[in-house]
């Protein structure tokens, strides 16, 4: 018998579009600044942002371990329905705090994206 994890991933992003806010993951790019021969000014390309949506959770007392996830750290379910994956490296905006992107991983059984879990610190 197989399970349906198309249809949990549906569910669980209705459950973070329900539930969970509007945040914005903002990734360094890779492209060099342009140059202008003519003028000698470099003009730096800006990052990538993107709006996502998850719900941000506190780290129990027993997941902090003070090495790979500190006191403050918070742990984010970030929606996978058009997002794009996080990345050490990122950061991401909730409200007005901004929080850089210690790990980023993707609960994916059997293949099926259902959500990403990330974490974040200030």
């Amino acid at each position: 018998m197989s399970f349906d994890y198309a249809d949990l991933a549906a569910t669980a992003v209705e459950l973070l579009a329900d539930f969970g806010m509007a945040m914005t993951l903002t990734r360094p790019t890779d492209i060099p600044a342009t140059y202008d021969t003519a003028t000698g000014v470099a003009t730096p390309v800006g990052p990538d942002t993107y709006t996502v949506t998850g719900i941000k959770l506190d780290y129990s007392v027993r997941e902090i371990d003070r090495e790979n996830v500190q006191a403050g750290d918070q742990r984010v379910y970030l929606s996978t329905d058009g997002a794009v994956p996080p990345k050490p490296g990122d950061t991401l905006t909730i409200g007005s705090d901004v929080f850089r992107v210690m790990r980023a991983g993707n609960l994916s059984p059997a293949g099926v994206d259902l959500l990403y879990d990330v974490q974040v610190r200030r």
